[in-house]
């Protein structure tokens, strides 16, 4: 990942804790600091339980459900064709 997005999630949105660690670059009065260690803040852990709920839902919303309706519609079609035919 680029360094700038490290930068932008630490310093705007506060869910993830950045460690960093300067470093020389080109010389000794040009120091630039490089993400070390990156963990979650406690509202970024909030913040990934809800989103991995989220999208735990989604499957079973869009995947599950529309697959156990078809079954359903296409064994009630099936029984209604061969009772009248």
């Amino acid at each position: 990942m680029n360094d700038d997005v490290f930068l932008s999630l630490d310093r705007d949105s506060h869910l993830i804790r950045v460690a960093y660690h300067p470093e020389l670059n080109n010389g000794w009065n040009s120091m630039i600091e490089i993400p070390k260690k990156v963990s979650l803040t406690a509202e970024g852990s909030s913040a990934l339980d809800i989103e991995l709920e989220r999208r735990k839902a989604d499957v079973r919303n869009n995947l599950w459900f529309p697959i156990i309706v078809g079954f359903i519609t296409y064994l009630l079609g099936l029984i209604t064709g061969a009772l009248f035919l």
